[in-house]
């Protein structure tokens, strides 16, 4: 008789719990990986069509359409509107290429970031231009959820192309997400960008005088590290400068910060699942509106979305506000 443990140690519920926070891989004494083992289960999982409707869904959406929101190609630039982008097409020389990102492009509160993000950088003399429509999923949230010919035949091909077409050498990023990837993941495919996100990018340009927020933006900040910035690859000191260059702004760092940040919950695929439970993103606002401040900054598109909600959940849409790190220096200027 083969004994229970043998046939399943963990559940399938378990298997997609994770949000790949990395937060396991931090404790382990003896350095496990223990996020590709997961994934590659949830790999499993999609070949075997063994997965949660809501992650069919998202993987569905993400074929069809190249972004995990489901909406039209041509809605990529509704962001842009107005503002007068430079896109790669048109603009043949620049330094970096700026990857608005799904998030940045469909979501309408993260359009606002990307519309902060624009403005500093034109502000900053930066060169730069976006690729507008010819910009697609960067894969990261098919890959997480274990669709991987998706992300390697879908989009990191297409991604690949495009980047060759246009000599790019630079990447600017808001995303963690798309960050990691591009950083970490893309040289397995020979895709070899240098990468910075929108946070150090900041920070640098401040530093060099390029940006100087001087207007007093008397607000209490609860800073929250996004997993995929810091414990995916040690970025914890860019937006905390960028941020202390704000006048007037404190930062009430939550008793779980830097290494041992406690996630929002969005990542892994936890943007597009509903979990069982208290909802992780309630958690970690409560974490935050515990330092008695009244604003949770973040530097992440998920983050600002998980505690977007968790604010309209708790009714404090009037006295609590969360913001990207790009919108406070934009303030401030």
């Amino acid at each position: 008789v083969v004994p229970d443990f043998v046939r399943e140690v963990l559940n399938p519920g378990e298997i997609w719990a994770c949000t790949t926070c990395r937060a396991c891989v931090q404790v382990c004494p003896v350095m496990i990986e223990h996020i590709d083992m997961i994934v590659d289960v949830r790999r499993g999982y999609v070949a075997a069509s063994k997965i949660p409707d809501t992650v069919k869904t998202a993987l569905r959406k993400m074929g069809d359409t190249g972004n995990p929101w489901g909406l039209p190609q041509d809605d990529r630039i509704a962001w842009a509107e107005g503002l007068d982008v430079p896109f790669a097409a048109e603009k043949k020389e620049f330094e970096y290429l700026y990857w608005v990102g799904c998030a940045g492009a469909y979501d309408p509160r993260n359009q606002k970031v990307t519309r902060a993000v624009v403005s500093l950088l034109d502000r900053a003399g930066v060169s730069y231009a976006t690729l507008g429509l010819e910009e697609m999923c960067c894969g990261e949230s098919a890959r997480r959820m274990g669709e991987e010919g998706l992300f390697q035949l879908g989009m990191v091909e297409m991604v690949k192309e495009v980047f060759a077409g246009y000599k790019v050498k630079k990447v600017i990023t808001q995303c963690p997400h798309c960050f990691n990837t591009f950083r970490n993941e893309y040289p397995q495919f020979g895709v070899n960008v240098e990468v910075v996100h929108h946070s150090v990018l900041l920070r640098d340009l401040i530093a060099q005088g390029k940006l100087s927020p001087r207007k007093a933006n008397n607000v209490a900040l609860a800073f929250h590290d996004s997993c995929y910035l810091g414990r995916h690859n040690d970025i914890y000191d860019a937006p905390r400068e960028a941020l202390a260059a704000i006048p007037g702004l404190a930062i009430n760092e939550m008793g779980k910060n830097r290494e041992e940040g406690f996630c929002c919950g969005a990542g892994g695929g936890g943007m597009w699942m509903e979990s069982p439970g208290k909802r992780i993103n309630h958690l970690r606002f409560g974490q935050a509106m515990a330092t008695g401040a009244n604003t949770v900054g973040s530097t992440c598109p998920y983050c600002l979305i998980m505690f977007d909600d968790a604010i309209k959940y708790n009714n404090l849409d009037d006295s609590v506000q969360a913001k990207d790190i790009a919108e406070l220096v934009a303030e401030s200027l």
